[in-house]
């Protein structure tokens, strides 16, 4: 049986982590699963939820950061979201 991230954890009790940590310490987050899926968001900006994440064209450039960094993970580098 093959198991995605949201089948391994509790992604609602994950989300209130990330609300408050971000209401905390003000720091975004962010758990998108390798095919694009947002399980958890906390801090976003308003371009990226109501501009980015739903027009055509900049929600490409979204989702090919997003695999950019999946598959940079292990590089042992610091990677950021690049918008």
């Amino acid at each position: 049986m093959e198991y995605r991230f949201a089948d391994l954890l509790d992604v609602p009790l994950l989300q209130e982590m990330a609300d408050k940590l971000y209401r905390i310490a003000k720091i975004p987050v962010g758990i998108i699963d390798v095919d694009g899926t947002i399980h958890v968001k906390a801090g976003w900006q308003n371009i990226c939820t109501e501009f980015h994440r739903v027009n055509e064209e900049t929600q490409k450039r979204c989702l090919m950061s997003g695999r950019y960094i999946n598959d940079h993970l292990r590089d042992g580098v610091f990677l950021e979201y690049k918008c």
